[in-house]
């Protein structure tokens, strides 16, 4: 069975590397957060300031506490290319599911159920979701988790306190997972080890903040909260939260948007994950990590990559709450979990599901003329281009998002119709088309290259 498992994984890893793939070659990938993301980890790879220039040269702790990305960098001393990132992240995911099946092997006694509470979290929407949009560094957050769970019921500590550190350097509000972890230690007495994640989290916390703030522009805050009513940070929404419970439940709860989101993030592993009460303490404040954001409701959903921890949080609090039932139930349990796996994918329509279609397998002309393109700008020249076409040109220093323009000496590109506005961001493609219309007529630009619906244009030597 174990054996069998780890194949399995391995098969898994192939058709989520592949789908990520895909997805890059069709240009469904973007600057939000791949192209971001990856000149920034292109930058320390070269010994050069990790400041974005597609957002106004902003350093990179100024738009997050993301000092993981220091450890990726050798990445490119390997393979010079975005794709990496694409391929790490998508076996990291995968990975995941090792120590949670090795963590429901020594509680449960039992391969079937732990190897079937680890494949609901590997086919677990926001599993998939994160797989197939872009890169964040969120996506090592299941892996570090379960193998810091597993080190702790293993009583291996020095395994536990690498993986606390290694998820404290992913990003900022991780400090609060940790706390929540934390207490979950606490109140299973295992008091050493409790508070001592508790302070990690508040001094992961407390130093992320500041670091942050100490790289952002001068006189400038670039730390967004969206807290509202409940308060200007952090510590704001603590307070009001304790002094205002009706605010704590309000927001929790309403719009009823929140509770289709709760009912959606929990049902794919059934009940179980309810018979651990302790567990549902880290759940509950992913929860309200997302939902106190009231000026940002997109992350009230299940889409993108904000539901991802919790896949592995259900996954390790199942695996606990199953210790409560008999033991002959077990085959039934895993079975149970199973077909859950196959409604959600089929009830959500999840990315996987693209191998099934055609035209996963082809490639339209346009994409094709677009490649093109992009092969005619030099590899150090700076580049003004739109949010599908970044992540092909972030591996250079100076990369902007039309319709910023900057000092860019060339222009890229791609107007074919019908597709998604998000690709020009602030741009309608009417508003894209205007404005490439007045650079072809400028004296500043000539067009070098155009074929289809692409176009790339250099900016006239004088």
């Amino acid at each position: 069975m174990h054996k069998v498992y780890i194949a399995m994984l391995v098969v898994v890893s192939f058709f989520y590397t592949w789908v990520a793939l895909a997805n890059h070659t069709h240009f469904q990938t973007f600057a939000f957060d791949l192209g971001v993301y990856d000149q920034l980890i292109w930058k320390y790879s070269q010994g050069l300031p990790a400041v974005s220039s597609m957002l106004d040269n902003r350093p990179a702790f100024a738009i997050h506490f993301q000092p993981f990305f220091i450890l990726l960098a050798p990445i490119f001393w390997l393979w010079n290319d975005v794709r990496a990132l694409l391929i790490v992240q998508s076996v990291v995911l995968v990975a995941a599911a090792y120590p949670l099946f090795l963590l429901g092997r020594s509680i449960l006694k039992h391969e079937l159920l732990a190897a079937s509470v680890a494949i609901s979290y590997v086919f677990y929407f926001a599993t998939q979701y994160t797989a197939f949009s872009d890169f964040h560094t969120d996506a090592f957050i299941p892996l570090f988790l379960a193998a810091a769970v597993l080190f702790a019921h293993k009583k291996r500590m020095i395994g536990y306190w690498v993986m606390v550190m290694l998820l404290l350097l992913l990003k900022e509000w991780v400090g609060f997972l940790m706390i929540a972890v934390g207490i979950v230690f606490l109140l299973q007495r295992r008091l050493f080890q409790g508070s001592g994640t508790i302070l990690a989290g508040i001094f992961g916390f407390l130093i992320a903040y500041w670091v942050m703030n100490q790289s952002s522009p001068a006189g400038q805050n670039t730390i967004e909260f969206g807290f509202g009513e409940l308060g200007r940070g952090p510590t704001d929404v603590i307070i009001t939260l304790i002094t205002k419970p009706w605010l704590a439940f309000q927001h929790l709860f309403l719009p009823t948007e929140k509770l289709s989101t709760i009912w959606s993030t929990i049902w794919p592993f059934g009940p179980f994950a309810l018979l651990s009460p302790v567990w549902l303490l880290p759940i509950l404040e992913q929860f309200g990590h997302r939902f106190y954001d009231l000026e940002r409701p997109f992350r009230w959903g299940i889409g993108l990559h904000y539901s991802l921890p919790m896949g592995v949080l259900l996954g390790i609090s199942t695996v606990y709450g199953l210790q409560r039932i008999p033991r002959k139930w077990f085959g039934w349990c895993a079975g149970i979990l199973i077909v859950l796996t196959i409604c959600e994918i089929v009830i959500f329509r999840l990315p996987i599901l693209s191998l099934l279609k055609p035209q996963f397998y082809q490639e339209e002309r346009w994409i094709a003329d677009t490649r093109a393109a992009l092969s005619m700008i030099p590899k150090d020249a700076a580049v003004a281009t739109q949010n599908n076409l970044a992540p092909h040109l972030s591996h250079r220093e100076k990369l902007y998002l039309l319709p910023i323009v900057g000092d860019a000496e060339y222009i890229a590109v791609d107007l074919h119709p019908g597709q998604s506005l998000y690709n020009f961001m602030t741009q309608s493609e009417g508003e894209m088309r205007q404005m490439v219309s007045q650079l072809r007529e400028s004296e500043d630009w000539s067009v070098i290259f155009e074929e289809g619906d692409a176009l790339v244009l250099r900016r006239s030597i004088k």
